[in-house]
């Protein structure tokens, strides 16, 4: 079973925000050292880790992906994270 297309297109286009938010800051995604992932879903678990991934060049941070239910405005995905500049 592979996830609906709208959700792993809601995923990249999540991800693509929020890096364009950390290099906005000074920083890039490689920087971070903890995220939080939050999903509506957790069968979406897999398919969110396969693009997840994608947007790292070296070690991935710590994460949490937490199963939340409802979230705003109907969005499958949402993120916080703490970067360190080097």
């Amino acid at each position: 079973d592979s996830p609906p297309k709208a959700a792993t297109d809601e995923a990249r286009m999540m991800l693509d925000a929020f890096s364009a938010t950390v290099t906005r800051a000074g920083l890039a995604m490689d920087d971070l050292v903890q995220v939080q992932v939050f999903c509506s879903d957790n069968s979406l678990y897999d398919s969110f880790n396969d693009i997840y991934r994608q947007y790292f060049d070296r070690r991935l941070p710590a994460r949490t992906f937490i199963t939340s239910g409802t979230l705003l405005r109907g969005c499958r995905f949402e993120i916080a994270g703490t970067a360190i500049k080097p």
